[in-house]
């Protein structure tokens, strides 16, 4: 138990860990007016009143010519802001707009979507291949005799190619893991000496 050399509040040091101040604050207060600084009085900017500075960076004497000063710097940036303004053509549709951020160059949700699809892998088109009509075709079909007639008569099938297949999923590891959770051909064959372990009959 000690006492804080700034403001003077019991302090509890929990074990082997010494405190000297309660806080941050009083700390920080401390180191401070240990090397105060002299400051000479100087002129506000906003009513040009004597004051002392606290800060280095302290030119406004109170709250009210601090916010006098803010409202008109954020009304002049406003209004430059407005004047330079200008539209710009929509990177899809050509159509001007204004946008509300320089990193918007759309100007709708519909154009940009429709530039996004642009860019989009398209499934390659399908082309059918006519190939003759095989004894195989009539002998597996109920429809021998209109097969035949249709072989006759110079038709062909029509044959589409096949589809990729799907993508499977990868179980070759797990979460929060990079064992393979796939047995290799050598794990499988260093089973052997364990085969009287797993048949075994407790």
């Amino acid at each position: 138990m000690r006492q804080c050399p700034y403001c003077g509040k019991d302090v509890v040091s929990l074990g082997y860990q010494v405190k000297r101040y309660c806080n941050n604050i009083c700390y920080q207060r401390f180191q401070r007016a240990k090397t105060k600084k002299v400051r000479h009085p100087i002129n506000c900017k906003e009513c040009n009143k004597p004051f002392v500075p606290k800060r280095d960076n302290h030119f406004r004497c109170s709250d009210r010519c601090r916010r006098i000063s803010e409202a008109r710097y954020f009304k002049q940036n406003r209004a430059r802001y407005q004047k330079t303004k200008e539209n710009f053509p929509c990177q899809f549709c050509g159509q001007l707009f204004v946008p509300s951020h320089y990193l918007i160059t759309f100007c709708s949700k519909s154009c940009k979507r429709q530039h996004e699809n642009k860019w989009k892998e398209k499934p390659p088109a399908r082309e059918p291949d006519y190939r003759k009509i095989t004894d195989e075709d009539l002998k597996t079909s109920n429809h021998a005799k209109e097969i035949l007639e249709f072989k006759k008569a110079g038709g062909k099938v029509k044959v589409y190619p096949s589809l990729p297949g799907p993508k499977i999923p990868s179980t070759g590891s797990t979460k929060g893991s990079n064992v393979d959770a796939e047995w290799s051909v050598k794990d499988i064959a260093d089973l052997d000496e364990y085969e009287d372990v797993f048949n075994m009959n407790n």
